[in-house]
Order: C-alpha cells, then sequence, then structure tokens
C-alpha cells in the first residue's frame, strides 16, 4: 500500500490559520466601510458580523474534517460547504431584521473565499510563514481599528475667540477633533454634570468639560442610536442621497430613579421598501446612559405613519426634511415636528403637510404613556427647531422653499399653511406656484418672523437662567447657511429686535445648559461653548492692580473696535481699515482702504510703540484722520491692546 502524499494544509494549520483568518475578515470589512472597529458598532451591526465569523468557521471546520479524512480535500468540496454554509446566512438575513451594507457583505465573502482557498495551495514548507503573516495582519488591523480610527489627541484643540454683542463680549471656546461626524444630523442633550451627544450617524458620546475649561472629556458608548443604515443602504437606488438617512434628535428625561433617552430617526422597511421617522426611547439607571456600565435597549415608542416610498421626481429621498426635534411638554407628553419630505404639491403629486390622515409635515403630540400620537399643527415644511418656554408657549422655526424661514408660535390646532402660502418662492422660479397672493401669507396663522433671503434655521432656545440677565427670556435661533445665531427679543408674541451673532459655523444644535452657557453642536463636527467673557468695567476695575495688559485682555478689549474694524486677510475692510497683518504694515496703506489725507501722508510703519502712541490720542498722532475714538486713556489697557494686535498674523 502507497503512503498517503503529505496533504497541502495540516489540521492544525488549519485550526490557527481559520481563527486568525475569521478575525481579519470582519475586522478589514468592519473598518474599512465604517472606518470604526468592530467592538464599537451597536448590538445589531455586531450579530451581521457574529453571522459572518461564524458561517467562516462552520465552513473551515467542515474543510478540517475533510483533511483528517481525505489528507486533502477537494475544491468541490471546499465549494459545495462553504456555499452551503453561507447560502443558509443569506437566508437568515433575508428572514431576520438584522441591518446589514451589502458592500460589506460582499467584502467579507471576497475575503473568505481569499482565506479558505489559500490554504489548498499552501505546501507544508510554507504553513509557518503563512501563519506568521496572517497572524501579524490581524494583529495590526485590530491595533489599527483600536487607535489609528480614533481622532489622535494631536487634532484635538479648544480654539477661543471673542465674538462681540451689544451687552456681553461671548466667550466662544470650540472644541475639534474630538468627535467624527460625516453625516449632518444628530443633537445634544445636557445629563448629569455633562451633555450626551448623537451624532448624524447615530453614535453616542458622553462628555464633560474640564475644570480649566480648555479640554474635554468624552466618552464613546457602546451602545448607537437604532438606526438602520445597513438595510437602507442595501436598499438605496443610485439617484438617492443616502447622507441624508440619519439621527434627528435625542432628549433626556430625568426622574428621581430612572433616566429616558429619546431619539428621533429615520427606520428603513426593507419588506416595503420604505421609509418612517421613528421615536425610539431606552430607559435605565444613570451608569447606562453615562458610561459603559452595561447595555442600553431600545425600544419604539412612535413610528411615523405612512411608511413613504421614494418619490418618483425631483428629489427622490428629501431626508433633510426630516424635522425630528423634540421636546417634552410635561412628564407624560412629548412633541414632535415632521417635515413633509418635498410632498409638497409642486416636487410630489401629494400635499402630505395639509392632510389630516398622515403625520408628516406636522407637530405630533406624543403621549408617553400609550405611545399614541395626535395631530398637535400642521401646515409646516421643515420644522428644525422646538422649544417649549416655562410659560406655556411653543416656538418652532421651520425651513422654507427659497427665502421665507418661518419663526411660528405654535397653538394646538392650529394650521400654518404650507404648501399653499409662504413667504418664499420656489428654488427654480421667482414665485410659489400654489400660493394665491405671491410674498402674502393670507388664509392661516401667519409665522411671527420670517427672513429673506434664508438663513437655513435650525434649532432654538429660550435664555431661562442667569447667566445672561440682560438676554433673559429672549429666543436664540441658530442657523445653517448664516452660520450665526440670532437673539430675538419677544414684546406681546411679535419680534421687537434680532441681533446676529456670528459664529463661523453651520449650527445644528442648540442648547442652554445647567449653567445657563450656550452649547453648539456643529455639521463640522464641532461643540462651541459660549459665554460671557468679561466687560470693559471688568478690566478697569482690574487696571490699578496690573493684572491687565496680557493677550486676553487685549483680545477682550479689541471686542470694541471690530464693530468697525474687520480682522480678516487685510484687505476685507469695513468702516475701518482690515487690521490683520496691522504690525509691520505701512501707515495708510492697507490695500483697497481709503483713507484720510492725514494717514496717508504719515511716513513709516505700524509698531508695537506707533499703535500706543496711536491709541492714546488719534488726533494727536494723525490730525484730521477719521478715528472717531478719543483714544484709549488706560495705558494697561493700551498694552493689552498691542499686545493682541501683534498677534493678527
Amino acid at each position: 500500500m502507497e503512503p498517503r502524499k503529505p496533504t497541502a494544509a495540516t489540521p492544525v494549520f488549519w485550526t490557527a490559520w481559520s481563527a486568525l483568518a475569521a478575525i481579519l475578515i470582519v475586522s478589514v470589512s468592519t473598518q474599512l466601510h465604517t472606518n470604526r472597529p468592530v467592538w464599537e458598532m451597536p448590538s445589531g451591526q455586531r450579530l451581521f458580523r457574529m453571522g459572518i465569523v461564524v458561517s467562516y468557521l462552520v465552513s473551515a471546520s467542515l474543510v478540517i474534517l475533510s483533511v483528517r479524512r481525505q489528507g486533502k480535500p477537494s475544491w468541490r468540496t471546499v465549494v459545495l460547504s462553504s456555499g452551503g454554509v453561507f447560502g443558509s446566512f443569506f437566508l437568515l438575513l433575508l428572514l431576520s431584521a438584522v441591518s446589514y451594507s451589502r458592500i460589506e457583505l460582499v467584502t467579507s465573502l471576497v475575503l473568505a473565499a481569499v482565506c479558505i482557498s489559500l490554504p489548498l495551495v499552501l505546501k507544508r514548507p510554507f504553513q509557518p510563514v503563512a501563519l506568521i503573516i496572517i497572524a501579524v495582519t490581524t494583529i495590526g488591523t485590530v491595533v489599527w481599528g483600536a487607535v489609528v480610527t480614533l481622532p489622535p489627541a494631536a487634532d484635538r484643540r479648544a480654539d477661543r475667540t471673542i465674538i462681540p454683542t451689544t451687552f456681553y463680549n461671548l466667550r466662544a471656546t470650540s472644541f475639534r477633533g474630538y468627535f467624527d461626524s460625516r453625516v449632518p444630523g444628530g443633537g445634544l442633550a445636557p445629563v448629569g454634570d455633562g451633555y450626551l451627544l448623537a451624532t448624524g450617524e447615530g453614535e453616542l458620546h458622553y462628555f464633560t468639560r474640564s475644570d480649566s475649561g480648555d479640554s474635554l472629556q468624552a466618552v464613546r458608548l457602546h451602545e448607537d442610536v437604532p438606526l438602520n443604515t445597513g438595510a437602507f443602504l442595501a436598499d438605496a437606488t443610485p439617484n438617492v442621497n443616502t447622507i441624508w438617512f440619519r439621527t434627528a434628535d435625542i432628549l433626556v428625561q430625568t426622574t428621581d430613579t430612572v433616566r429616558r433617552l429619546f431619539s428621533s430617526h429615520h427606520h428603513w422597511d426593507p419588506e416595503q421598501d420604505c421609509f418612517v421617522v421613528r421615536v425610539s426611547v431606552a430607559e435605565g439607571s444613570s451608569a447606562s446612559f453615562l458610561t459603559d456600565g452595561g447595555p442600553v435597549t431600545w425600544r419604539t415608542l412612535y413610528e411615523s405613519a405612512p411608511c413613504l416610498r421614494f418619490k418618483p421626481k425631483g428629489n427622490v429621498f428629501a431626508g433633510l426634511h426630516i424635522g425630528g426635534r423634540l421636546v417634552l411638554l410635561d412628564d407624560h407628553s412629548l412633541l414632535l415636528a415632521l417635515g413633509d419630505y418635498e410632498f409638497d404639491g409642486v416636487d410630489a403629486e401629494e400635499m402630505l403637510s395639509q392632510d389630516p390622515g398622515v403625520a408628516y409635515g406636522k407637530t405630533v403630540l406624543i403621549d408617553l404613556d400609550t405611545g399614541t400620537g395626535e395631530i398637535y399643527s400642521l401646515g409646516h415644511r421643515n420644522p428644525q427647531g422646538l422649544y417649549a418656554a416655562p410659560s406655556g408657549q411653543i416656538w418652532l422655526t421651520e425651513h422654507g422653499p427659497k427665502g421665507g424661514d418661518e419663526l411660528n408660535r405654535i397653538v394646538r390646532g392650529t394650521n400654518y399653511g404650507w404648501p399653499l402660502v409662504t413667504y418664499g418662492a420656489a428654488r427654480s422660479q421667482l414665485e410659489w406656484p400654489l400660493n394665491a397672493q405671491q410674498g402674502r401669507h393670507l388664509g392661516f396663522e401667519r409665522p411671527v418672523f420670517g427672513w429673506l433671503p434664508s438663513i437655513a434655521v435650525s434649532n432654538l432656545v429660550g435664555i431661562e437662567r442667569d447667566l445672561f440677565p440682560f438676554w433673559r427670556g429672549d429666543l436664540v435661533v441658530s442657523s445653517l447657511r448664516a452660520v450665526s445665531l440670532f437673539r430675538m427679543r419677544i414684546v406681546d408674541n411679535s419680534v421687537a429686535l434680532v441681533e446676529n451673532i456670528p459664529v463661523g459655523e453651520r449650527v445644528r444644535d442648540i442648547i442652554e445648559d445647567g449653567e445657563g452657557r450656550l452649547v453648539l453642536w456643529t455639521d463640522r463636527a464641532t461643540v462651541i461653548f459660549l459665554e460671557p467673557a468679561g466687560s470693559a468695567e471688568r478690566l478697569a476695575n482690574s487696571a490699578g492692580s496690573g493684572a491687565v495688559g496680557g493677550e486676553e485682555e487685549g483680545e477682550l478689549l479689541f471686542a470694541a473696535c471690530g464693530g468697525c474694524h474687520p480682522v480678516a486677510d487685510g484687505k476685507s475692510h469695513g468702516i475701518g481699515p482690515d487690521l490683520w497683518g496691522v504690525v509691520g504694515r505701512r501707515i495708510g496703506a492697507a490695500s483697497g482702504y481709503n483713507y484720510s489725507p492725514a494717514l496717508e501722508q504719515r511716513a513709516g510703519t505700524w509698531t508695537g510703540e506707533r499703535l500706543a502712541t496711536f491709541l492714546a490720542d488719534p488726533q494727536a498722532f494723525a490730525p484730521g484722520n477719521l478715528m472717531m475714538s478719543e483714544g484709549v486713556t488706560n495705558h494697561l489697557h493700551r498694552k493689552a491692546l498691542v499686545k493682541y494686535l501683534k498677534t493678527l498674523r
């Protein structure tokens, strides 16, 4: 009897190879398509990846049994056994509600095929080398997921600036690099001594601010909002803008013993090929939300109806019209704002906002005890902000079509007119086709205020605490396109004044925290804290002690100059010249600014000493110049201003 020929791979080799390959397959496919390590995936998505691992290991086990029996498995055995196992897994996916990405599934299958096939062609002398290579690759992939996919600490920074307003110089502290989000959306909620953040992708983070105020301590929570993005991506057609499938808002309700976490988000129904907006809720102890203390179990509290299919024309999936803002009216009632998804009689035949039988284009009152919802108000287009004042008044902001963004005071049972009336126009036209009288808002409840052109309103808050006493009772509206906040004084249900407060980023959400600070979440995944920076009076009171004179005090003092003097590129002039790069620049020579003859004829360049002399008495420095200020009399204030001006380059 002839001796058995050496096998291409021994059972021991197969066992070691299969264990390493299973880890490698799921790690590579997950990080390639999500930029996140597998252990940070929510439990629902981890089930999909666990199924891939189990299918691969079962297939590999069948091959190992064949090796033990035959010495060398045939390709037919490998194909039939692996095909049967993975075919069963596919059937389970189709029959279950587990979300997954088809692209990720294909990637996993390709990797699995390679990892099962490769040992069949490897001779024994090369097996140890192959094991070393796959071990190093697997360890490297896992390390990459643990370290590289996280925002590098070096990229995390806190940028500070001063924003002048009428009554306050605001200290804006912008924390960048702490969070990674590519889907515009999500929201903030104060909880405990910190803040809960949901990104547009549905990732949940809890963070606090350090005592010094110059860093964040952030924890990535294991459980995400139950957003089944994988199922949506699997069925989305090429003309669908998938970035708008997102989480819209989060809200935390705290009782004596339990915290409830609410989230509004899209949900895709793969059986009916349609989408809804869900309000999901999770309950648990404080540890469940503030730490990685344990899993969070979500349940569906409310689901919008009907389930919407992609539109046949226009923006087939107008997911940016989700609305989704949440506010508690009392311990048992939750108000939800929903957009119309451009089913507005122009971009689609239906006018959902005026249909009392559907939830879209409405505010919906949800009973927290039963989960039932009833229409609270109707005639809304894309409501992005919702605020319930202590007085009981409810305020809502919503996007107009082209212009016509609105601030509305919401009264139960009231119709606000969209899409039959608007102050705006269609994007490609000079009018709104359904409005009987262009530029008028007749026959329905009118907005309290409107914006032309559009600012792309987002959320709003009311100033309830005492950190900004001169603003108490005012509304602060955030915006996307205008990259600003708008402080609005309400008198007798009318807007008495509006103050534009530029922040320089698209603000997706705004909250007032327990201390009265305004906290912003932007589309650049930046968290911005706004708080009073101080006042000239404070500086004057401390001047006698010699405490004033630093760059920070100079920036604060310069806020009073910012109304006339921009700081941009040295060429973007206002009433006064742009002061970027002023130190070292020739006097009266900023490009594009129309100087007075007094400064044009003044020789020399701006030095720290010349700036200090000018600030002390502008007319004595250059008689007849147009500087309206009488000068800065306090020498410490001049010192601080000059020190700050030297940094503008």
